[in-house]
């Protein structure tokens, strides 16, 4: 059975479930007639994942994450009213499978109600403009995050603009991002 592909075993192992897996092996032995009858390999059997030892031979226990993080962004508020410019936008990422990776954040001008991809941020420093895009800023791994964009000049007063914020895993599940906006 292929783990990996439409309709095999993968589709049906439970995120957060945890699986043992063996493996045993044949040679490629013949009886003095000619006739194959291999060597099978017997690979230990224990009782549960708990009881599974390193030294143990061709067993292991996996945990199943299928399911991607997410990420809230926490700073500047959604939708919100802003006078000055935004010295950092924060946020933070969870992931109860295998933790929170990295952090990926863009910011977009507004079309309509939606991030308009022709501008975007393109830098943090003062020559940083909003370009075609958009450049997704990494962060480091960890669940709370922070973007300093206190030397960014190309804000417009009046304009809305999209923070899209997403986060991967440990095991590279990657969440779509979100829009929030903040004027």
């Amino acid at each position: 059975t292929q783990i990996g592909t439409g309709g095999g075993l993968w589709e049906t192992m439970a995120n957060g479930g945890t699986y043992r897996v063996r493996v045993r092996g044949k040679d490629s032995g013949v009886t003095s007639g000619g006739v194959w009858k291999p060597n099978t390999e017997a690979p230990g059997n224990p009782v549960d994942c708990n009881s599974v030892s390193p030294s143990l031979t061709n067993v292991r226990c996996v945990r199943v994450d299928k399911q991607a993080p997410a990420t809230v962004i926490t700073n500047p508020v959604h939708i919100s009213d802003i006078t000055s410019p935004v010295p950092s936008i924060d946020g933070n990422a969870t992931d109860a499978g295998s933790g929170v990776g990295k952090t990926f954040v863009a910011v977009c001008r507004d079309l309509a109600g939606a991030p308009d991809y022709n501008f975007c941020l393109d830098g943090l420093t003062g020559g940083a403009a909003f370009t075609a895009g958009p450049t997704w800023f990494e962060r480091p791994a960890g669940a709370s995050w922070s973007l300093n964009t206190n030397l960014v000049t190309a804000w417009a007063v009046g304009t809305f603009y999209h923070v899209l914020a997403r986060s991967t895993d440990a095991v590279n599940n990657q969440e779509q991002y979100n829009a929030g906006a903040a004027n």
